[in-house]
């Protein structure tokens, strides 16, 4: 079979886009069949409907839909001259904030009679990552410890609800250590151990 031809190269459309949230603003990503430079226009209202009568191929439609933007802003592509990748940076946009937006193109320097449809983005929370812990070198201030009650032939309740007998802040140990003779109900001792650090830096 035969191909299909390529698209005319004034004939822009739109294949894939992508949005990213900063602290400030959205980068919206998108990417086009054909290298051409790229308008973003953007509103904080919802664009208006209504409906009027054209004339095309011959034919008149009295119902055709026709949207409207009111108070919008536009934003050139990031890239220099014609691209098949554009990138905008539309900065301020707030947190929990809607816009809509559309698409115009130039080729050549020429706009062309490409129009992008609506589309709608709604800006969520940028993700926020804490340090609760800031050491270079954990691996030399931080350490295992443990603390210990041992006691001989002792019932649960005192093994596990009794003062410790025993501590140390440098081993290598974590988990939950048990020990009991040979008797029924009877246990030496309980091992709890942790990781501990230096809290003075934070």
């Amino acid at each position: 079979t035969t191909p299909p031809p390529d698209p005319p190269i004034d004939k822009v459309a739109g294949l894939d886009i992508t949005y990213e949230a900063t602290a400030t603003g959205v980068q919206v990503t998108m990417a086009t069949n054909v290298p051409a430079h790229l308008y973003l226009y953007y509103t904080k209202k919802k664009p208006w409907k209504h409906l009027r009568t054209i004339y095309r191929r011959g034919v008149y439609w009295k119902h055709a839909v026709r949207y409207c933007f009111v108070d919008w802003k536009e934003v050139e592509q990031e890239e220099l001259g014609d691209t098949i990748f554009h990138t905008f940076i539309v900065e301020p946009w707030p947190v929990c904030e809607t816009r809509w937006f559309t698409i115009r193109a130039k080729v050549d320097e020429d706009w062309t009679a490409s129009a992008g449809p609506i589309y709608k983005y709604h800006k969520g929370a940028v993700p926020q990552t804490t340090k609760f812990y800031t050491d270079p070198s954990p691996e030399i201030t931080c350490m295992d410890a443990y603390a210990s009650r041992g006691i001989m032939w002792h019932f649960w309740p005192d093994i596990h609800d009794g003062d410790g007998t025993n501590s140390l802040s440098n081993v290598v140990s974590s988990g939950v250590g048990l020990g009991t003779p040979r008797a029924d109900d009877k246990y030496t001792s309980l091992l709890r151990s942790m990781w501990i650090f230096d809290t003075s830096a934070i």
